[in-house]
């Protein structure tokens, strides 16, 4: 069995709202008792902050992967998150699969198979290509 987290198990190695302590180690502990050989993640954003007024400090899924805009602030989150989940994770790789591009987002200074190929070059993970 391989772990690959989706929207609905994220490690949330982009978002805006960083990767839950307790996911990581739950995640950690999953793959090494499955001995998964990896552990894969989606290079998207798959959580938001809430912004209701009672919730403030937490936050929800949004029900979907949506593509980040990529350019070397994105990657530098994607690196810090990635450091604190290698953390938790020890020697299990870590994959990274391409979220699906819905419209043509506004500043990217990379296309994606130029971002995913830095990623990967640039902090030794694997890829994981969906084609749809």
């Amino acid at each position: 069995m391989i772990i690959h987290t989706s929207f609905s198990a994220d490690l949330a190695v982009l978002g805006i709202v960083k990767p839950k302590i307790d996911r990581l180690a739950a995640v950690a502990e999953a793959a090494q008792t499955l001995q998964s050989p990896w552990i894969g993640d989606h290079v998207a954003y798959t959580r938001a902050p809430c912004m209701d007024d009672d919730l403030v400090g937490s936050d929800y899924s949004i029900g979907y992967t949506a593509a980040p805009k990529m350019d070397m602030d994105a990657f530098h989150r994607i690196t810090d998150r990635i450091q604190q989940a290698r953390k938790y994770l020890g020697d299990i790789p870590l994959i990274l699969e391409n979220s699906p591009i819905y419209f043509q987002i506004p500043g990217n200074t990379f296309s994606q198979p130029e971002f995913l190929s830095f990623i990967a070059r640039e902090l030794d993970v694997g890829l994981l290509l969906d084609e749809k």
